[in-house]
């Protein structure tokens, strides 16, 4: 296991000039901030300006880097129809726009509002960023430590993918395949991956259909928009879980500390008690209207994939060999996968509260969706409705 060092989680980040120079600059300025409240014994004035300079530099650099993830996607020409029968391959705007700001709105929202009527809420806004960071870090670590192989792309997939891309007007993207146990496709950093177990699994046909699904992803910057909407939900909920489990743990080595460390346990312990609760009900109204996003997008690149092939038939038979593998696949390799399980063109496992927590719509909707258009392209456009 290789260490894993914090300068490493920067160049994994790959954060640009402005982005590097805002988040350095923030957390200066929250530092000075906390000094100069110290020294004051006093929150409000010129600390909480300096703090507040604080934090609006990080969230330059948020806001960079989401505007960077999204515009670095790829370009793209879509059919919207085949054999003149149209087929709606995106989300309704009006949705969009909802689950956008529930899930960006929302939090931003309530750290504004907190920030302009409590003079040392950001102090606390400061201590949940830092918390958050601290837990994300330690999930990077673990996920570095062990390195997935890639292997060489297959010719047949490569081939596939070239006359997709031709068809929508794209750059062919990079194919990585994986010795993953999983039949499983999935779009990550503008490539598109599959496992060895899909190509064993699928015939040609069903191939292409599961690739033109993630070139579908690939045209409308889902994976970005998907990490962009749930950096909120992840930084609340992962303050949120790391915090509690520790305050237990941590009162033994303060009590060394003396009055000092009794003083900096209860600041945590009222850090906890009045961020944690709203953190969690705002992370998770965040969290379900990304899934709710999730759901429609995997719908949306169904119908997408349809056009692109002119054949969904054969996207629900893919759809269907792959959920009847998921059903007898052991938990142990459905876990290696759960991570990008939002990413997959199904669904790792089934949530246990219902469709409300998944990340996937039901197969056996998308197969009946597509059955639909299967059946009007069979009737041709005359016998369509209006």
């Amino acid at each position: 296991m290789r260490r894993t060092r914090l300068p490493g989680a920067l160049r994994a980040a790959n954060l640009s000039p402005l982005e590097e120079g805002s988040l350095l600059a923030g957390v200066l300025l929250i530092v000075a901030g906390v000094g100069v409240a110290f020294a004051a014994h006093y929150p409000g004035g010129a600390a909480r300006m300096i703090g507040s300079l604080g934090l609006a530099a990080i969230a330059i650099c948020a806001v960079s880097r989401g505007a960077w993830l999204y515009h670095a996607g790829v370009t793209a020409s879509l059919p919207t129809s085949v054999a003149r029968v149209h087929v709606r391959a995106r989300p309704a705007r009006a949705f969009n726009v909802s689950a956008v700001t529930l899930a960006l709105g929302l939090p931003f929202a309530a750290c504004a509002i907190v920030l302009a009527l409590v003079h040392w809420a950001w102090i606390l806004l400061s201590g949940v960023l830092l918390m958050a960071a601290a837990a994300m870090y330690s999930t990077w670590a673990r996920e570095a430590s062990g390195e997935r192989p890639y292997t060489w792309p297959d010719s047949t997939a490569s081939g596939l993918l070239g006359r997709l891309c031709m068809r929508a007007d794209m750059q062919v993207p990079e194919l990585v395949m994986e010795p993953g146990p999983v039949a499983n496709a999935w779009t990550a950093g503008g490539r598109i991956h599959l496992t060895r177990a899909l190509l064993e699994l699928l015939g040609d046909a069903e191939l292409e259909a599961v690739l033109a699904h993630e070139v579908a992803h690939l045209a409308h910057r889902d994976a970005a928009v998907m990490e962009i909407c749930s950096a909120p939900s992840r930084v609340l909920l992962a303050f949120a879980r790391f915090l509690p489990p520790r305050l237990v743990r941590w009162l033994r080595g303060l009590l060394e500390f003396g009055r000092f460390g009794v003083t900096l346990w209860l600041a945590l312990v009222i850090l906890a008690a009045l961020c944690v609760p709203p953190a969690f009900v705002i992370g998770w109204v965040s969290r379900l209207s990304v899934l709710g996003m999730s759901r429609v997008r995997e719908f949306s690149a169904d119908a997408a994939a349809a056009t692109l092939t002119g054949r969904p038939s054969a996207l629900a038979s893919a759809l269907m060999k792959l959920e009847r593998q998921r059903d007898w696949t052991p938990r142990a390799d459905l876990r290696q996968v759960d991570a990008i399980a939002v990413l997959c063109i199904v669904g790792v496992a089934r949530a246990r509260l219902g469709r409300l927590l998944s990340t996937h719509p039901p197969t056996a909707e998308r197969v009946r969706r597509l059955e639909e258009t299967e059946s009007r392209i069979q009737a041709g456009p005359y016998a369509t409705r209006p």
